[in-house]
């Protein structure tokens, strides 16, 4: 008699006394076989995987242990209970099915029991103890999800750990389970993920981080290096770092860890990569991926007379040594020009003197905090509706491509809330570069990386070069025109003895 031994582990078992009873039963299993003169023929092995129907990973090796019994190589099929088979109904009387048609039998070896499914009174013991398992698969998801909530209110961790944190857990006879979980911040990794955090916030560009992190011999927990996707999931993923978790991707909740950074700084990083401009800048003339730029004010600048972007050019020498010059990429002809050393210097400056004015540190630190908690209500009522037409697609009572339809509204929505909310606090390019004296904020932009200073150009100007004209100055301030957000009277013009720069803020 070839004989079939199905092998599962419960999910999530880690007790090493549960363990070894699990070789037990593979033994026992396999004492049977030997008693009863049965061949081993093949093994089935689906460690740590689910059997009900909340499974997210398929079974491979319980598929082809019933393609084996469709395929008649097996005449007994040996399980430790019926329930490592399957806990879901139909597909457990579909195996039934399956042995029933192809005479194969099954033994149970909890209970020392061999079933031939062709008698009536076997097939419905094993049907009965089908409908039971599948009932107490319920049972678990009920009380599982029942915890996994009780937990979201009490503000505890749950899941995997994240990159940045280390959990213990202490000893607690008031707690549901004994012990109660301390999530705290690991040594090692929590300034990494801050780092990673702070400086999308301030747009550096992913390609950098990663060079640099590589360059420090920084790799993921798994020893990988850092990549694009690995950073983008950590971030859009990690209101953990902000002290905030979700349940079932409803409203955020208070946790009971200590955050990484604060929330605006996070609610930046999420604004950078949620950006599209940094999928379609790359897609259209002139645009520049973020970590690809070179140049402070390239494509950022227009030229004043046609609106064209300001490309850059080396063709011009100086001295014998190639000078880069900034110019318009008007395809029919050139209206203006200008070395690319001087013009950043200057748009530099006068960013420097507008954030050291008093009133934009007052527009720009003016929030409207009503705005802002409206605007993440809104987006926690918004994901609350997303997974109540969850549950209805997964029920059945919602079609697939419904759902698809209603997903795509409502998480363009959220994200849409999410940048408003954001967007009505300080942006975190500036966070440092205002309200501070000019020598400081000075000294702040000359550390910035260029993705950064790109960001802060964009942010609160739009600068613009003029022609010089026939006989005209090249190096003349005033065809600068910085283009501020925010317009700063030439009366409250701002004076610093360290930055002698011409009156172009006005």
């Amino acid at each position: 008699m070839r004989a079939g031994m199905y092998e599962r582990v419960s999910t999530g078992i880690r007790d090493t006394e549960l363990s070894r009873s699990v070789d037990q039963q593979n033994r026992e299993g396999e004492v049977a076989a030997r008693e009863r003169e049965w061949r081993i023929a093949d093994r089935y092995p689906d460690p740590g995987l689910s059997a009900s129907r909340y499974a997210r990973r398929a079974r491979p090796e319980w598929e082809r242990l019933r393609a084996d019994v469709r395929a008649d190589r097996l005449d007994i099929v040996v399980m430790w209970e019926s329930s490592r088979g399957s806990r879901t109904l139909g597909d457990w009387v579909g195996f039934l099915d399956d042995c029933r048609d192809h005479g194969v039998q099954i033994y149970v070896t909890k209970d020392e029991s061999l079933y031939d499914l062709r008698k009536w009174k076997d097939y419905r013991e094993l049907a009965g103890e089908g409908i039971e398992n599948a009932g107490e698969s319920e049972r678990t998801s009920v009380r599982a999800r029942r915890g996994i909530a009780d937990a979201a209110e009490r503000g505890e961790p749950y899941g995997r750990i994240p990159y940045g944190y280390a959990r213990r857990y202490e000893h607690d006879p008031a707690h549901p389970k004994g012990r109660r979980p301390i999530q705290y911040p690991d040594p090692a990794e929590s300034p990494v993920a801050a780092e990673i955090i702070t400086r999308l916030a301030e747009n550096d560009s992913l390609t950098g981080i990663i060079r640099d992190l590589s360059a420090r011999g920084i790799t993921r927990r798994d020893g990988k290096p850092w990549a694009h996707s690995s950073i983008a999931r950590m971030v859009l993923e990690g209101v953990v770092y902000i002290g905030k978790r979700r349940h079932n991707g409803g409203e955020l909740l208070d946790g009971n860890w200590p955050p990484l950074v604060d929330e605006g700084t996070y609610w930046s990083a999420v604004a950078v990569l949620r950006d599209p401009a940094r999928r379609t800048n790359a897609g259209t003339r002139g645009g520049i991926r973020p970590g690809a730029a070179r140049w402070l004010l390239s494509y950022i600048a227009t030229c004043d007379e046609c609106g064209a972007g300001l490309g850059v050019v080396t063709n011009r020498r100086r001295n014998g040594i190639p000078e880069p010059q900034y110019r318009c990429t008007h395809s029919q002809s050139t209206h203006c020009y200008a070395p690319v050393e001087w013009m950043d210097w200057l748009v530099g400056e006068a960013i420097v003197r507008w954030c050291a004015h008093p009133l934009v540190y007052e527009v720009l630190t003016a929030s409207d905090e009503a705005a802002v908690s409206a605007a993440r209500a809104h987006g926690a009522e918004e994901r609350r509706r997303l997974a109540e037409f969850e549950a209805q697609a997964i029920a059945g009572a919602l079609s697939a491509t419904a759902y698809a339809r209603i997903a795509s509204g409502i998480e363009a929505r959220i994200a849409t809330l999410d940048a408003r909310a954001s967007a009505v606090t300080v942006p975190a390019e500036l966070r440092g570069m205002v309200g501070a004296r000019a020598r400081d904020i000075a000294a702040r932009w000359l550390d910035m990386p260029l993705t950064a200073q790109r960001s802060v150009v964009r942010k609160v100007a739009a600068p613009t070069l003029r022609p010089t004209g026939r006989g005209g100055n090249l190096l003349d301030p005033f065809r600068v025109q910085p283009g501020f957000i925010i317009r700063i009277p030439a009366s409250e013009t701002v004076t610093d003895p360290l930055l002698p720069v011409p009156a172009i803020i006005s």
